[in-house]
């Protein structure tokens, strides 16, 4: 399924574990990658992670191409772009989840297997190791998968702004 836990090293020195899964195994050409991350602190402590500059720069990523050419993710340019802080505080028994679109770094633009290495730079952590099948582009696939982000896009918008209604509610 792709699932593959990884131990993280927090800043309080508790252990979390961090899962990364393909949320399609299967894409056609041209398709976006999206890598689901999910941080689990199992712990009654809570937890501080750097995830780095974007909330991603300490997420190591490196990808064999399907014609064996191994390709790792590179830093981010940061001349002329404002970057955001990668600090996360997880609260005790609580996770924190976010979205990664790989096509942000990386071109699937070859039909062929790909072997993806994901992990948080820790120097402790143990990488997943995820497997992704590219086909054929498929423009009615495309459309498909191009409706579904527009609906992610708008639920998150929404939630956004039912939590922004709440928050000045309580001023």
């Amino acid at each position: 399924s792709g699932l593959a836990p990884a131990s993280v090293k927090a800043e309080n020195a508790t252990d979390s574990l961090a899962s990364y899964h393909l949320e399609k195994s299967s894409v056609s050409r041209g398709e976006p990658v999206l890598v689901d991350v999910r941080i689990d602190n199992p712990s009654p402590l809570s937890v501080n992670l750097d995830l780095g500059g974007n909330g991603n720069e300490n997420i190591g990523i490196v990808v064999v191409r399907p014609d064996g050419q191994r390709v790792p993710r590179l830093p981010d340019d940061q001349r002329n772009r404002i970057t955001f802080f990668g600090a996360v505080h997880i609260d005790p028994r609580q996770s924190y989840r976010e979205v990664l679109v790989l096509n942000e770094w990386f071109t699937f633009d070859d039909v062929g297997n790909y072997t993806i290495t994901i992990g948080i730079n820790s120097g402790r952590a143990s990488p997943a190791i995820l497997h992704l099948e590219v086909k054929s582009r498929d423009a009615m696939q495309l459309a498909t998968v191009c409706a579904e982000l527009v609906s992610r896009i708008q639920d998150n918008r929404s939630r956004s702004e039912e939590h922004t209604s709440e928050l000045q509610s309580l001023r």
